[in-house]
């Protein structure tokens, strides 16, 4: 994924956007300072913006499938268990439970 580029008074409220914006931990991003803002002169002529720049690291992918996994797994009345890993550029996901062949539709 491309680096996103957020703009904000200082780059504090710039990582807290980017973070609503993304549904991002800030332990799930890479940030990248591009520029610190300033107030300018008297606050008011000059100011500039912070910029920075957001990568989000693999961990939140392996989050957000972990999350959309136990959604899925949630209707089943069996106790079950999810893996996500990361192998390459590959996520595998381990699923193990008494009903778990009913996700592919097996009855």
């Amino acid at each position: 994924m491309k680096p996103i580029e957020y703009r904000a008074e200082t780059v504090e409220e710039a990582i807290r956007l980017s973070q609503a914006d993304l549904g991002a931990y800030e332990d799930e991003m890479e940030v990248t300072i591009k520029e610190k803002g300033s107030k300018g002169f008297l606050g008011i002529f000059g100011s500039k913006e912070s910029v920075i720049e957001v990568s989000l690291l693999d961990k939140h992918w392996e989050r957000k499938l972990h999350d959309f996994l136990k959604g899925i797994l949630k209707s089943f009345d069996e106790e079950t268990f999810s893996e996500v890993k990361l192998v390459g550029r590959t996520y595998r996901v381990r699923i193990e439970g008494e009903e778990v062949a009913r996700l592919i539709g097996k009855h």
